[in-house]
């Protein structure tokens, strides 16, 4: 068995999922033969590099886990190397976003009825039962909620030869880019400040985006949303506000944020796995948005608890001070400011502001600090 594994930043969230999912690969004794590989969502690499053909008379197949919102995802340049790999082989795509978020991803899958005429049949050779014009694949490549249903009848294609209904990618050999697709990472870089996009013209847009999210995204990722503006963002931090807000939920809160393009990273792929940095944040003025309209009361407990995790679990030193700054900002120090640690006195600025009144003062002082800071790292940049 292959498992190729997608590697994009918006999988981060998913990562405890997917070593769930191959630990119970490994429980029904599919470990002798396993063979992992990595996806590069941005470029479409995998690595070590993928085989173009049968490598041995044992029978093979493969799986792909994704959430299917990285670039090679969203510009469909993944169907053709989806179509290449089901012409010798089973294969089939996981997808971790529940079906409802399927549209707003760069997966495009119909529900099809699949006959195989033999086990462990390549993807190109399963018969399709068209209904339409249409529904005419050349190599159609089943597309399974994460779940038993769809897994179980999956299996079922692959090894009893069973008919089956599969909602399946219309892989094709010259892919082309649909109509009405979510936008990509490669589209938002276009749009990056090159000095013609302003400040003001990022935050507009990040705002009407705010305003699509809260018209049509779960009542759950809504409140995740205004829960994690008033705190610094990381993985961990992230998933431990989710796990302790919302423990019936998972990841795929975290999706709807990043389809929304509230969230993304601000450091490198190599470092959004440390814990002693902000590594995540929001887009302009969304933050500032959705502490805004927050109880003074919830926002100052939260504050308050994820400043002990960070103190106490994450053992980052300049924020120990946090745990007491709701109740008694006159009398808490103010920390150095850093290259360090001035995402961290951005968001405690951000949240003084909001709850005001007794804040006032503290923040005017803290934002006078950080705003002399900022002038001397100017002054000393090369």
């Amino acid at each position: 068995m292959h498992v190729v594994i997608d590697q994009g930043w918006t999988m981060e969230m998913w990562r405890p999922v997917v070593h769930e999912f191959i630990d119970m690969l490994h429980l029904h004794a599919i470990s002798a033969t396993l063979k992992r590989y990595t996806l590069d969502s941005d470029t479409g690499t995998v690595t070590p590099a993928f085989p173009t053909k049968r490598t041995s008379s044992a029978r093979e197949l493969t799986i792909v886990l994704t959430d299917g919102l990285g670039p090679f995802w969203l510009q469909h340049s993944a169907e053709e190397m989806l179509c290449t790999w089901g012409t010798w082989q089973p294969l089939a795509v996981v997808h971790f976003l529940p079906r409802a978020l399927w549209a707003s991803s760069g997966i495009r899958a119909k529900r099809q009825a699949l006959r195989p005429s033999a086990p462990a049949q390549a993807n190109k050779d399963l018969q399709v039962e068209a209904r339409d014009e249409d529904d005419h694949l050349s190599c159609p490549v089943p597309t399974l909620e994460l779940g038993a249903e769809d897994l179980g009848a999956w299996g079922r294609l692959v090894v009893q030869e069973a008919p089956t209904l599969l909602y399946c990618i219309a892989a094709q050999p010259a892919a082309v880019r649909m109509p009405g697709q979510a936008r990509s990472s490669a589209a938002a870089d276009e749009s990056a400040p090159d000095g013609q996009a302003t400040g003001a013209a990022l935050r507009s847009e990040a705002l009407q985006q705010l305003e699509l999210f809260r018209r049509s995204a779960s009542r759950e990722a809504k409140f995740l949303a205004n829960a994690l503006s008033v705190l610094p963002l990381n993985v961990a931090v992230m998933r431990r506000t989710q796990e302790t807000l919302l423990p019936r939920h998972g990841p795929e809160l975290f999706s709807e944020l990043f389809i929304a393009h509230l969230i993304h990273p601000v450091v490198t792929a190599e470092r959004l796995r440390r814990i002693d940095r902000v590594t995540f944040d929001f887009a302009p003025g969304v933050r500032e948005e959705l502490v805004a309209g927050l109880n003074q009361q919830w926002t100052g407990n939260l504050f308050t608890a994820t400043a002990a995790f960070l103190d106490e679990d994450l053992g980052i030193p300049f924020v120990s001070s946090w745990r007491h700054l709701i109740d008694a900002p006159h009398r808490t120090a103010f920390e150095e400011a850093t290259e360090v640690s001035l995402p961290f006195l951005r968001v405690e600025l951000t949240v003084l502001e909001a709850l005001s009144g007794p804040y006032r003062s503290r923040a005017k002082q803290l934002r006078a600090m950080l705003s002399r800071f900022e002038q001397s790292s100017m002054a000393v940049a090369p």
